[in-house]
Order: structure tokens, then C-alpha cells, then sequence
């Protein structure tokens, strides 16, 4: 049996932030691939402009059977999977070039809601297996994660699963506050490396 084609996501730095911990978890897996996959990964730009085509691209040149998009959030005190993508947008801050995008459908016609593909409660599963904080979330909001996921459901050919994993901050990363929960990398990185391993 051949081995799932896994594509992993990371998004660059943003809003003055020094670091993402999905840039880090995503270079992290392409240094060193799980085992099982052939894996290929990304790095998208934090803009409206450029992420849904960097992914694009990137499914493209991969043809992938799994997409595991990875992004930052700075509120949430542990990895959580998403459960939906909403065919909806906002730019409530600027994204890295400065657009604060006005709210509005992704997807002109879309349906309002899709999905995630990937068994989002097995995911949480594998993360909690190898002891790291684990939940299901209902949807990545309405900045570019959720974008990103919309995209990646929206028209996918038969068989490809795709979803979101939103993992927390880095400790001492610029950008954010004290109050703000945080994960050091190399917990992300066996959170995801085990969401790898439970598709392999």
C-alpha cells in the first residue's frame, strides 16, 4: 500500500510577531519527516492577496491525499483541532500588507459552512496519546486559518481530507502578553507529528 501524500502548512510571522508556531512545527516536519508519509510542506504569507494561492500552488505541486493546515492563535490554552470553515472573512486587524479586508463571503455562492475531512476527534485523540493538551474547536474564526480552510475544502477532489490545527504561542514570543497562554514548540511539533502518524 503506498504511502499518504501529506501536505503541512505553516503561516509567516504576523501583526509585529517575531515567530508562528506554525512556521516552526512545519519546517520541523520537512527537516525531518514522520515516518509512513511522503510529506510535503508550505509557508504562507499572512495576506488575503497571497495565501489562498500560496496553498494553491503548493496543492498543486504536491497532490496531496491529507492537508493538515497549521496556525497561531494566541488565546487559546491548548491545540485545537476545527471542526468547520465558514465561507466568511473579516479583517478585523491588518494582514501583513496592511489590507484590513471587509467582511464578506470567501467564496461568492459558496455554501455557508464546510466541514473539516480529516476525523477531527482522532486527531485530538493522537495529541492527547502522547500527553499534549488536546481539543476540538467549532471553527478557525474569520481570519486567514479559516480562510486557508475554506479554500482547501472548497472544491477538493474526491478523497482528499483536509483540516486545521491552531496551535498556541511560543513562550517569550514578540507580540505577546503575559495573560496570553503559550506551548513550547517542541510540544507542538509532537502534538502534529502525532496527528501524522494516527493518518499513517
Amino acid at each position: 500500500m503506498a504511502s499518504p501524500r501529506v501536505l503541512v502548512t505553516g503561516f509567516e510571522p504576523f501583526g509585529g510577531g517575531d515567530d508562528n508556531p506554525s512556521w516552526r512545527v512545519a519546517m520541523a516536519l520537512a527537516d525531518n519527516p514522520p515516518p509512513g508519509v511522503e510529506l510535503a510542506s508550505a509557508i504562507l504569507p499572512v495576506t488575503w492577496a497571497g495565501a489562498w494561492p500560496a496553498l494553491r500552488e503548493a496543492l498543486d505541486v504536491s497532490s496531496p491525499d491529507v492537508v493538515l493546515l497549521l496556525g497561531q492563535s494566541g488565546k487559546r490554552p491548548m491545540v485545537t483541532v476545527e471542526r468547520f470553515a465558514l465561507n466568511f472573512g473579516q479583517g478585523r486587524i491588518a494582514d501583513n500588507d496592511g489590507v484590513a479586508r471587509e467582511p464578506g463571503p470567501l467564496v461568492e455562492g459558496g455554501p455557508l459552512a464546510l466541514a473539516a475531512t480529516l476525523d477531527v476527534d482522532a486527531c485530538v485523540a493522537a495529541m492527547a496519546g502522547v500527553g499534549v493538551p488536546a481539543s476540538a474547536s467549532h471553527d478557525a474564526g474569520a481570519f486567514l486559518c479559516n480562510a486557508v480552510l475554506y479554500h482547501a475544502l472548497h472544491g477538493a477532489p474526491p478523497g482528499r481530507r483536509a483540516g486545521f490545527v491552531h496551535l498556541p504561542m511560543l513562550p517569550g514570543q514578540k507580540g505577546a502578553s503575559d495573560a496570553e497562554p503559550t506551548l513550547e514548540a517542541a510540544e507542538s511539533e509532537r502534538a502534529v507529528r502525532a496527528i501524522v502518524a494516527a493518518l499513517a
